[in-house]
């Protein structure tokens, strides 16, 4: 799950963007209209994405960037948008590097919409990455890219793993393979794991705990795990 921070002084604005991505279950939304709860909240929830308006009147944006960044690993964690009245707001900004992308009045709101779907897309295959590292599996090999594209399109909508055989041929359309392209796929990039998982000196990551002792495991349950996962794992 995408968590989006919204600290805006103007809340016709945070209800826009909260009405876009209100219905979206891949989204969760905090918002406040102030600097303070602003940085109170970034620490307790940890947000993918933050929204900062300038207009802030209690803390300058600002002091707020320079707050954050005194946290190392904050830092170059390059998860703000910028809503600004003016450019030169923009050219005296306390930490230029952790900033996304930034908009000035007037917004183009489906450019600021499509820029944080994107911002989302990245932070999950971030998640996947690091996912797959603990997992053993190989980044970037032609199996494992069709397990990531499986993953995420059950990340994305729940309910096809209810029915495997229609997100591989989704899957199997993307790649131009069969749906037993996509299952020898799994087969390949889950191999190594299932023989490490059960071993005394298997990785100790909360994930293996969720996988199933004594028994491989199949697409249908790694799909299930690791869908569960990736929506609950902070980060």
């Amino acid at each position: 799950m995408t968590k989006i921070l919204i600290a805006n002084q103007d809340i016709a604005e945070i209800n826009k963007i909260d009405s876009y991505f209100n219905n979206n279950v891949n989204f969760k939304i905090y918002t406040t209209n102030y600097g303070l709860s602003a940085l109170e909240q970034y620490n307790k929830v940890n947000p993918d994405i933050f929204i900062l308006a300038t207009n802030l009147k209690d803390i300058s944006y600002n002091e707020i960037l320079k707050k954050i960044s005194s946290n190392i690993n904050e830092k170059f964690n390059c998860n703000i948008i910028l809503l600004s009245d003016s450019p030169d707001e923009i050219l005296h900004l306390a930490n230029i590097s952790k900033l996304y992308d930034f908009y000035i009045k007037p917004y183009d709101y489906k450019s600021l919409f499509n820029t944080m779907e994107e911002m989302s897309k990245n932070n999950l295959d971030k998640k996947i990455d690091l996912l797959f590292l603990k997992t053993r599996i190989p980044l970037g090999s032609p199996a494992s890219d069709r397990v990531r594209e499986t993953i995420s399109k059950c990340y994305h909508s729940p309910r096809l793993l209810g029915n495997l055989n229609q997100v591989f041929a989704l899957v199997a359309n993307d790649f131009k393979t069969t749906n037993e392209g996509i299952r020898s796929s799994f087969r390949t990039t889950l191999k190594p794991l299932n023989v490490i998982k059960d071993n005394i000196n298997a990785p100790n990551f909360a994930i293996f705990n969720l996988f199933p002792k004594g028994e491989d495991l199949t697409p249908k349950n790694f799909l299930d795990i690791s869908t569960f996962y990736l929506h609950n794992v902070k980060k």
